[in-house]
């Protein structure tokens, strides 16, 4: 009898696709991310009720993790065919990646250069060197660190070269009396979702005004990447697509956060490795 094989991280394979069967599958799969985001940061709030902070915190970040991935997987959509789109799918389960996503819903720059250097001269290092009163600081990759520092006892030190016990359970009892509220990156994916962004046909949509667009070191939030936002809007109202566009917020919290496309040149630190 012939073994069936379950493959993981198997994303990348939908660059194999053709559009009208990729967009229906990204469809699926931004649909059932956001699912899984919201109900990872339910957790959260219902750990929050029960005092357990720690635990809060841990759920908060994953599930803006998460909701990084959705931002991930759309970007797809944007990203032209080929070799391009499937190395863009590899990074679906990096962890880096996908807070690099994450942290971009919280970005306000003013154009694409300022987004590939955050990303390769600070995001993306394992070690970043910070000059601070004539001093050179290294310090670890800010995702992965503030993951670590969420999840795990660990034996540090300090810029100050002390050496410390850290224990989330006891520093992050101190936000005891903080409300941490949706993540940025999940209030953006529910914006998109409400907005009709994330069915097959709207997919296909952004992707046409997408695909062709380069980005570069001239291109700007004003008026580049505005005027293609206002034209994706554009395109998906003339198709009877968009939904609940009078719902106050939505559209504001699609304009500010929905950032450059990352697909391209953003990313090139990993080839340099």
């Amino acid at each position: 009898m012939k073994k069936a094989k379950v493959k993981t991280g198997a994303v990348h394979l939908l660059g194999n696709l053709h559009d009208k069967d990729l967009f229906s599958e990204i469809s699926t799969g931004l649909e059932k991310t956001a699912s899984n985001a919201n109900q990872i940061h339910k957790g959260s709030l219902l750990l929050k009720e029960q005092g357990h902070i720690s635990g809060q915190n841990i759920f908060f970040l994953l599930a803006e993790e998460e909701a990084g991935k959705f931002l991930l997987l759309l970007d797809a959509v944007r990203c032209p065919k080929g070799e391009a789109l499937a190395r863009h799918l590899k990074r679906f389960n990096s962890h880096i990646a996908k807070g690099i996503y994450a942290i971009s819903s919280y970005w306000n720059v003013d154009g694409f250069a300022e987004v590939k250097h955050a990303v390769i001269d600070y995001y993306a290092k394992q070690n970043i060197e910070m000059e601070e009163d004539g001093m050179t600081w290294v310090a670890q990759n800010p995702i992965t660190t503030s993951r670590e520092f969420a999840y795990y006892v660990d034996y540090v030190v300090t810029y100050a070269e002390e050496k410390v016990w850290t224990n989330p359970s006891e520093e992050l009892s101190l936000s005891a009396g903080l409300d941490l509220e949706l993540p940025e990156a999940l209030k953006l994916a529910n914006s998109l979702i409400k907005l009709g962004f994330t069915n097959p046909d709207s997919l296909e949509v952004i992707a046409n005004v997408w695909r062709p667009l380069v980005m570069n070191g001239e291109t700007r939030y004003t008026p580049d990447l505005k005027a293609w936002l206002n034209q994706t809007f554009s395109e998906l109202d003339k198709k009877g697509l968009l939904q609940n566009v009078d719902t106050k917020g939505l559209v504001r919290n699609v304009v500010s956060g929905w950032s450059f496309p990352m697909h391209s040149g953003v990313f090139d630190y990993e080839r340099t490795r």
